[in-house]
């Protein structure tokens, strides 16, 4: 009895433990599963509002403050309407910062934090001139809806004085353009057509090309109009319109855009811009390798012509399968490249350089490339490459000759020393042989 009392106490002592595991359990798979699902999850409160990593900057009020008054020349438009503001009762001489704040789920947060700026007059009047409804669509806020209305907030630098006036983008697209080509690049002489839609019957629409010279590089150099290159139209009864552009030829880097803008009742005094485009080299860059083959180790001359003038870059290869497509051919895989030298280009755009071939080079196909590196558009233009194989020196390709040639004048003294004793060997038999015949002959006498 005492066996079988025991044997139940341990089985209850077993179940307990069991079921006490269990409820543990459930407690952690619902604090784990059901923690997300909180109202207060911040997973929750951000999801839908951003697609990326960039703080917003919310306004904690757009309410007028201090007094000031300003005033919209127009109170709706579209993309690229022209506007301009004019106010009352501000400070004299104070600088004033128009900014352009859009609601999303009952908060507001800044589309643009300096749309246009300007500086009251002594009175405290203030005219601001020359901007335009802006285009609002970012990876921090969710594109502009037509019929939206925004706030532009008109303020000082410390927003102690502050005038919200409210803009309505209209419900249609407004004035649109298109160019062809449709790439991204230009080639220079290359043809422009520019095809134009939803704009006002009848309404004449003045195209102007606009260039951003080197405009790849850093800082962003300003951009400036062509006046002279400017082509009017008169849109027809649709408000549509078709027009060949005068083509240009514009150095290497260049951006280039049209811009078309035309006056009307409905939209006012609209500007919209084209697809911009890069210009391309009249001549690409090249580069020349002294040799189609080159040992591991073994030095190599690189040299190029039409590049830009001064230019640097750096000088790589990669292996034939870890090339890509290029403009111009193929180049190599920026992640999989290894950089042997660097060269910089005279004023005419050539250069010549040394690199040496890393001395652990595996054997085979290479590509060999000059490359301007501080340049996003040297990916697609200033990246040029030749193909280059790296060969097995003498010895590798042909080890036992090798081996041979390389102990010849061992061969060649060992060769010698047993010529020498043969020889000391062939004048010792002999003066032996001789000397025995002598003395048989001495013998024979007697």
């Amino acid at each position: 009895m005492s066996e079988r009392a025991d044997r139940r106490r341990w089985q209850a002592r077993t179940g307990a433990r069991v079921f006490l595991c269990a409820l543990v359990a459930l407690a952690l798979w619902v604090v784990t599963v059901g923690a997300p699902m909180s109202r207060g999850a911040p997973g929750v409160q951000a999801a839908g509002l951003a697609s990326c990593d960039v703080t917003m900057t919310h306004h904690v009020s757009l309410a007028s403050a201090g007094g000031a008054s300003a005033r919209l020349s127009r109170t709706q438009g579209v993309v690229g309407t022209a506007l301009s503001l004019t106010g009352s009762h501000w400070p004299a001489r104070a600088a004033v910062i128009i900014s352009v704040f859009i609601n999303v789920r009952g908060e507001d947060y800044e589309a643009f934090a300096k749309l246009a700026q300007g500086t009251t007059a002594a009175d405290g009047s203030l005219t601001i001139q020359g901007f335009r409804a802006p285009v609002i669509d970012s990876c921090v806020l969710p594109p502009l809806q037509s019929g939206e209305t925004v706030v532009f907030l008109v303020h000082t630098l410390d927003n102690h004085i502050q005038a919200p006036v409210n803009f309505t983008y209209l419900t249609d697209l407004g004035p649109q353009v298109t160019t062809t080509p449709t790439a991204a690049n230009l080639a220079p002489g290359e043809q422009i057509t520019m095809t134009g839609a939803r704009w006002e019957p009848d309404e004449h629409v003045t195209i102007t090309p606009a260039i951003a010279p080197q405009g790849m590089q850093s800082p962003q150099p300003a951009i400036q109009p062509l006046s002279a290159d400017a082509v009017s139209i008169t849109t027809d009864s649709t408000g549509a319109f078709t027009v060949s552009l005068p083509a240009l030829n514009e150095s290497p880097l260049t951006e280039i855009s049209f811009v078309a803008e035309g006056t009307g009742p409905r939209y006012g005094d609209v500007e919209v811009d084209s697809w911009t485009y890069v210009m391309l080299p009249k001549v690409f860059p090249s580069i020349h390798l002294s040799a189609i083959a080159v040992n591991p180790g073994g030095a190599l001359m690189v040299s190029g012509d039409h590049w830009l003038p001064h230019q640097s870059g750096v000088i790589e290869y990669c292996r034939g399968e870890n090339t890509i497509p290029g403009m111009v051919g193929l180049r190599c895989d920026p992640n999989l490249s290894e950089q042997l030298g660097t060269f910089l280009a005279d004023g005419s755009g050539h250069f010549t350089a040394q690199v040496n071939l890393p001395a652990n080079a595996r054997l085979g196909s290479v590509t060999v490339q000059a490359r301007a590196p501080d340049s996003m558009f040297g990916l697609v233009v200033y990246t040029q490459a030749q193909p280059l194989a790296i060969a097995p020196t003498y010895a590798e390709a042909h080890p036992r000759q090798a081996w041979v040639e390389a102990h010849w004048p061992y061969f060649a003294a060992s060769a010698l020393a047993l010529l020498t004793l043969l020889v000391a060997a062939a004048i010792w038999l002999t003066r032996r042989w001789r000397g025995r015949g002598g003395a048989a002959r001495a013998v024979s006498g007697l």
